[in-house]
């Protein structure tokens, strides 16, 4: 026998919608169908009921815009964007850190540096900062400047010490030497990675360097 108290409440809970959340959904939807232009703008017209959710759809949009629409004009300024709004957000954050690898991707080292330094002023301890720290070094190698991407490497080195990516810092750190001509030290460098980590990929690219 259903009591009439728990079933006036279902109906009641039935009732309830939320805006935000279905606005989402329906965005998801048209991603999930490959309408990628449709998508975009849904997510960028995520209403006000959506709260964070907002922050997200900036996110989203411009991620589509990089990758499934390759127009990396619209996905620039949809990070940027992002950030602007968002910054104090994650997604904001996580858009500070697309922006920077979209940079690198497109072969603009000194504005990929710049977008990761300003990821590493929003969170110096991020879930991002080791990236930031190991991508915006190799921008400086780019840039033939491998003194420079060795401060970044050092910095990596000194915050996060016992982070993953040690070994292919160590090997970066080793090009840079061997690409500023200092040979001796290329050598010392390349030995170290085979000696630390003998069973990490980089062991092999060391050996041949």
């Amino acid at each position: 026998m259903v009591r009439w108290g728990a079933l006036l409440a279902l109906v009641v809970l039935a009732g309830c919608r939320d805006p935000g959340r279905e606005a989402v959904s329906a965005a998801d939807e048209l991603a999930v169908a490959g309408r990628w232009e449709e998508a975009a703008g849904a997510y960028l017209a995520l209403p006000e009921e959506a709260g964070s959710w907002r922050a997200y759809g900036a996110w989203r949009a411009a991620v589509i815009y990089r990758d499934s629409l390759q127009d990396h004009v619209r996905a620039e300024q949809g990070f940027s964007d992002c950030v602007r709004a968002w910054s104090e957000q994650d997604w904001g954050y996580a858009c500070q850190v697309e922006l920077g690898d979209l940079q690198r991707d497109l072969g603009r080292s000194r504005a990929a540096v710049d977008a990761y330094r300003k990821a590493l002023e929003l969170r110096p301890r991020g879930s991002y900062a080791e990236h930031c720290l190991l991508e915006s070094g190799r921008a400086y190698l780019a840039l033939a400047e491998p003194a420079q991407a060795r401060v970044e490497w050092d910095e990596l080195r000194r915050t996060f010490p016992r982070s993953g990516l040690l070994p292919e810092l160590e090997l970066e750190t080793a090009r840079s030497y061997d690409l500023e001509g200092l040979e001796e030290a290329a050598l010392e460098a390349f030995r170290a990675v085979r000696r630390r980590w003998p069973n990490d990929p980089t062991a092999a690219l060391a050996l041949f360097g």
